[in-house]
C-alpha cells in the first residue's frame, strides 16, 4: 500500500485481493463489494438488532422522562436545600446526560461493526461514556458519607452540596484524561484511495492500558462500593440505637399522657439561667419581644423518617452497584480474552447485554425516588394520629411532637405564636421535613 505523498502525488489503487482482506478484517466477512464508508451491522447482531434498538430506546425514554420529573420536583419544591436531595439532583442531572448523549452513542457503537465516526469521536467517546459513570459513583459515596455524619450528629454542619457536586464532575473529568494515551485511530484513507474516510479505532497496544483499567476498577468501583456499604451499615446501626434509646425515654416520660393523665411537670430554663416551673410558665403573659429570651427547642432527629429514607437510599445504591458489576468485571478481564472470529459474536452479545444492565439505574433510581417522595407525603405521622398505638418504638416522634405541642400550649397564651419544633428530615422545601397540615 502506498503512503500518502506530497502535494500533487496520487495514491496507487489497491489490488482486489488486499481490499478483500481489509473488508474481512473490518467487517468480519470477505466482501469487497460493500462500501466501508457506510455503517454496517455487526454480524452477531443482525437478527437481534431491532430488539437491541428497542431495549436502548426504552432506557432513553423512561430514564429521561423520570429523571426530568425528579429534577423538576426538586427544583420546584426547593428540596435542593437539603444536602441529600442536592446529591439526588446531581445524580438526576448525570442520568439525563447519560440518556441524551451516552446511551445513543453507546448503542450505535455496539450495533455498528466498522468505525465511521472519525478520529475525534474515537478519542473522546470513552471519556464521554465514563465521566457520568464516575459522577454517579462519587455522588453516592459523598451522599453516604454526609448521611453518616448527619445521623451521628444532627447539629453538625453538613457538606456544601453544590461544591461537592461540582467536585464530582471535575474529578471525573480528571480521571478520564489518560484515555487519549491509550486510544489509537488509524485513518485508512491516508493509505488506500478507495477507503478515504474509513478508519480503525483500536487500543494503543504500545502503552499498557490494562494497568489503567485495573486502577479504575479498584478506585472507582471496588473501593467506593466497600466504603458506601460500610457507611450505610454504620448509619443503620446508629438509627437503630437511636430508635431504642428514644423509645425507652419517651415511654418513661409520656406514660401519663398515654393513659390519659396529665403531663409530667417540666422546668423551663431561660437564657439568664433562671428556671420557671410549669405553673409559672403557663401563666406567662409577657410581651412578644420577651419571647426571644426563651430559647427555642433544639430540633430533634426524626428517627422514623430517617430510617425510611435510609431504606430507599440503601436500595438505590445496591441496585447501582449490582448493575455496574458485570460491565466493570468484563472490561477488566477482556484484556485476557483471546477474541477470534468464532468467539467475537458471543463477546459482542454479552457486552451489549452488560452495557444495557449497567445503564438500567437511569430508570430505576428516579422511579425509586418518586416512590420515596410519595411515601413521605402519604405515610406521615399525621396519618396515624387516630390510629391505635401498638408499639412504643414506632411512635417515638408522634409522642414527642404531642408532648411538645401540649407543653407549648401551656407555656404561651392564645394570642402568642408558639415556637417551632419541627423535626429535620429530607422532604420539606426549607428544612427537609415532611409537611403536616
Amino acid at each position: 500500500m502506498a503512503r500518502k505523498g506530497s502535494k500533487g502525488s496520487t495514491k496507487t489503487p489497491i489490488d482486489p485481493h488486499t481490499l478483500e482482506i481489509i473488508h474481512e478484517y473490518i467487517l468480519g466477512v470477505a466482501n469487497d463489494s460493500s462500501d466501508l464508508r457506510e455503517p454496517h451491522l455487526r454480524p452477531s447482531l443482525t437478527e437481534t438488532y431491532e430488539l437491541v434498538i428497542f431495549a436502548f430506546s426504552l432506557l432513553i425514554v423512561v430514564g429521561f422522562v423520570s429523571n426530568l420529573i425528579v429534577f423538576y420536583a426538586i427544583i420546584r419544591r426547593k428540596m435542593y436545600r437539603d444536602t441529600t436531595q442536592a446529591f439526588v439532583l446531581n445524580n438526576a442531572i448525570c442520568d439525563i446526560v447519560k440518556c441524551l448523549f451516552v446511551l445513543p452513542l453507546s448503542a450505535y457503537v455496539l450495533l455498528v461493526q466498522n468505525w465511521v465516526l472519525g478520529e475525534l469521536m474515537c478519542t473522546f467517546l470513552p471519556m464521554i461514556q465514563d465521566i457520568p459513570m464516575h459522577v454517579s459513583t462519587l455522588t453516592f459515596t459523598l451522599m453516604a458519607w454526609d448521611r453518616q455524619r448527619f445521623i451521628r450528629n444532627p447539629h453538625q454542619t453538613r457538606f456544601p452540596a453544590f461544591v461537592c457536586c461540582f467536585g464530582t464532575w471535575l474529578t471525573s473529568m480528571c480521571l478520564v484524561l489518560p484515555y487519549p494515551l491509550y486510544i489509537m485511530y488509524v485513518d485508512i484513507g491516508n493509505y488506500v484511495e478507495e477507503l478515504i474516510g474509513v478508519g480503525i479505532c483500536i487500543y494503543n497496544l504500545v502503552d499498557d492500558m490494562e494497568e489503567y483499567m485495573r486502577g479504575i476498577f479498584l478506585t472507582m468501583y471496588v473501593a467506593p462500593m466497600i466504603l458506601v456499604s460500610y457507611m450505610y451499615v454504620r448509619t443503620s446501626q446508629k438509627l437503630r440505637n437511636r430508635m431504642k434509646t428514644s423509645a425507652k425515654g419517651v415511654r418513661m416520660s409520656a406514660e401519663g399522657y398515654i393513659n390519659g393523665h396529665r403531663l409530667l411537670q417540666r422546668d423551663t430554663k431561660f437564657a439568664d439561667g433562671s428556671i420557671n416551673s410549669r405553673s409559672t410558665s403557663e401563666n406567662y403573659q409577657g410581651n412578644e419581644e420577651d419571647v426571644e429570651h426563651i430559647p427555642r427547642r433544639v430540633p430533634k432527629l426524626n428517627v422514623l423518617q430517617e430510617k425510611r429514607n435510609q431504606g430507599y437510599l440503601v436500595f438505590t445504591v445496591s441496585v447501582y452497584g449490582i448493575c455496574m458489576c458485570p460491565i466493570m468485571v468484563l472490561r477488566l478481564v477482556r484484556f485476557y480474552l483471546v477474541e477470534t472470529y468464532d468467539s467475537s459474536g458471543i463477546i459482542d452479545v454479552v457486552y451489549t447485554v452488560f452495557v444495557w444492565i449497567a445503564f438500567a439505574p437511569v430508570c430505576i433510581t428516579p422511579l425509586v425516588h418518586i416512590v420515596w417522595q410519595f411515601s413521605c407525603l402519604y405515610d406521615t405521622p399525621r396519618c396515624l394520629k387516630g390510629a391505635e398505638i401498638k408499639h412504643s418504638g414506632d411512635t417515638v416522634d408522634i409522642l414527642d411532637s404531642a408532648l411538645s405541642a401540649s407543653f407549648q400550649r401551656r407555656l404561651y397564651s392564645d394570642d402568642q405564636q408558639p415556637l417551632s419544633t419541627g423535626s429535620s428530615s429530607l422532604i420539606d422545601g426549607s428544612s427537609g421535613s415532611c409537611r403536616e397540615s
